[in-house]
């Protein structure tokens, strides 16, 4: 029996393998578990352990990660293809073959079309914007805890709709209490230093200097250097007029999303930006911040200090 689990959502695919091979195996062992990483086994290593079935082992998954038979560089020769068809002609029960592929598929690739007609496939869809908070909830209502809307908002944009970091961060924070609040999230959730330099980029605009000085701050006694925010900074400021532009283009979220090729919840921030914000600011800001990178680095002003004097000369 094969089975072809396909999608681009690490954490989401690690746990569908997990799903699945426990409704076959109830404890997988050295036995009656094997993985291969098709990056570095052979078509040949996999098809021979698939043809080994231990004394005593009624059912057995081998499962091979990061499976790239699909695609043209990769492509098997025509007895493999043989061989790889009539396994999954046979539909053998005890004996079941996992393909990972972490990316999308082409289904009309004539071996994917063999595994849909004697196999099964699992796509791990993409979670949308308006899916992440039904997802939160879902964790939280499980454990029985609960969790403001706004310390859910902030949740997101704290893991900055990072599958893994979701629901790490959210793991910890049922760990500390039952009812999470906004402040809760504020102490306990680590927040990455893209989002911290959002909210630098957010304090600056708001004239909240104060703010923005103690997030410059924080990373600075981490040894951070100031020239990484610099260039960090630029960016979002950057990535802030090329959403301004193409949102004037009447281009919505998702398409100016797929345009930069960047998470749609990012554009909708940069959006929100819109309201504060004119497009010629933006420009001069960045210039700043480009004549900023330079003087620092020809060594005309101490680094430390020239990003502070920006910060409050904002």
């Amino acid at each position: 029996m094969i089975y072809l689990i396909y999608g681009q959502d690490r954490f989401i695919i690690e746990k569908t393998i997990t799903k699945e091979v426990k409704k076959l195996l109830d404890v997988p062992d050295a036995l009656n578990y094997a993985k291969f990483d098709a990056r570095q086994a052979s078509f040949n290593d996999v098809m021979t352990e698939i043809d080994y079935l231990p004394l005593g082992v009624n059912k057995k998954v081998v499962l091979l990660d990061f499976t790239n038979y699909f695609d043209k560089k990769n492509i098997l020769n025509k007895e493999q293809e043989l061989e790889f068809t009539n396994f999954a002609k046979l539909k053998n029960e005890e004996i079941v073959l996992f393909l990972v592929v972490r990316d999308n598929i082409n289904k009309k690739h004539p071996l994917i079309k063999v595994v849909e007609q004697f196999g099964k496939i699992i796509e791990v869809k993409d979670i949308t914007q308006g899916d992440w908070p039904k997802i939160i909830d879902n964790i939280f209502n499980k454990a029985n805890k609960t969790i403001s809307n706004d310390a859910r908002q902030l949740l997101i944009e704290y893991t900055q709709a990072n599958t893994m970091n979701l629901y790490n961060e959210s793991e910890k924070l049922m760990l500390y209490k039952d009812n999470i609040t906004v402040d809760d999230v504020i102490s306990l959730v680590t927040r990455p230093f893209e989002e911290s330099v959002f909210a630098l980029a957010n304090a600056l605009i708001t004239n909240d200097k104060a703010e923005a000085l103690q997030i410059y701050r924080d990373f600075i006694v981490l040894n951070l250097e100031p020239l990484a925010f610099i260039i960090t900074l630029a960016n979002q400021f950057r990535l802030y007029a090329q959403v301004f532009i193409l949102s004037d283009k009447r281009m919505s979220k998702d398409e100016i999303a797929a345009e930069l090729t960047v998470h749609p919840y990012r554009v909708q921030l940069a959006l929100k930006m819109r309201q504060k914000l004119s497009l010629t600011e933006v420009y001069d800001i960045i210039e700043k911040l480009h004549d900023l990178d330079y003087k620092i680095k020809s060594g005309q002003v101490d680094r430390f200090f020239a990003f502070e004097l920006f910060i409050i000369n904002y």
